[in-house]
Parts: C-alpha cells; sequence; structure tokens
C-alpha cells in the first residue's frame, strides 16, 4: 500500500480523490482497519470507499466497516 500511495503522490497533476475499491482489512479487524487509514491518509485526498469480502468478515456483519466508512450511506450501506 506504501507503494500505491506513493505512486498516487507522484502525480504531477493532484487528483481530485481517490478511489479505494476493496478490501482495506484481511479480516475487518480494528488494527487492520488503523493501519490503512494511516497509509491512506498519506495520499491527503478525498477518498471513497467500496467496500471487499474482507471488510464484512467481522462478528458483526460489517458493522465495523460501516462504522468507519459507512456514515451517511442509505439502506445496508
Amino acid at each position: 500500500m506504501r507503494e500505491a500511495i506513493a505512486k498516487v503522490k507522484a502525480v504531477p497533476a493532484k487528483p481530485t480523490f481517490m478511489i479505494h475499491t476493496g478490501d482495506i482489512t484481511h479480516l475487518s479487524k480494528p488494527d487492520e482497519f488503523d493501519n490503512a487509514n494511516q497509509l491512506i491518509s498519506e495520499a491527503a485526498l478525498d477518498v471513497h470507499y467500496v467496500p471487499g469480502e474482507h471488510d464484512f468478515v467481522d462478528e458483526g456483519m460489517g458493522k465495523a466497516y460501516l462504522a468507519r466508512y459507512g456514515k451517511g450511506t442509505k439502506g445496508s450501506g
């Protein structure tokens, strides 16, 4: 992920936003979300998230993901 963020930061024209297309984590653990957030924030962009199946494997059926990234979504997120 560090390499990907470095490539985004190296683009001559700063992107308006970034889309993360899922699997932010492997096991939906809080520390995995925390580590990913720290790295992704280094891009200094507005980030939009699309969940992957690994983001919904917690005991709460994705509640950890939705609490962090699903604020303001409608329906089941």
